[in-house]
């Protein structure tokens, strides 16, 4: 709780923000059993669903601290990435399903 505390504060995170439903989200990765359900519940889904942060960006639903979370986690790695390198990025897409 202090930590998420702690961090709404750098990132200037207020109350009614923190508050406020997402307006969208963006997929992270998916293997072919998500990316079905994906095209499934996009069609119904409350929140927009984006595969590409910068799609995300230009349709205007990206809250601006979620861009200045995106600049502090690029901060946190052994070598800092470039402004904006997660914006680039895409989804990690698994072709094949893992036998267990």
């Amino acid at each position: 709780r202090i930590r998420r505390a702690v961090l709404a504060a750098v990132l200037g995170i207020g109350e009614e923000e923190a508050k406020q439903e997402p307006e969208c989200t963006v997929v992270l990765g998916a293997n072919s059993k998500g990316r079905e359900f994906l095209r499934q519940i996009k069609k119904t889904a409350s929140v927009s669903i984006f595969t590409k942060p910068a799609h995300a960006v230009q349709s205007g639903k990206m809250l601006p601290s979620w861009l200045r979370a995106e600049a502090l986690y690029s901060l946190a790695f052994p070598k800092p990435r470039e402004e904006g390198w997660y914006m680039k990025t895409s989804p990690y897409l698994i072709e094949k399903e893992s036998v267990q």
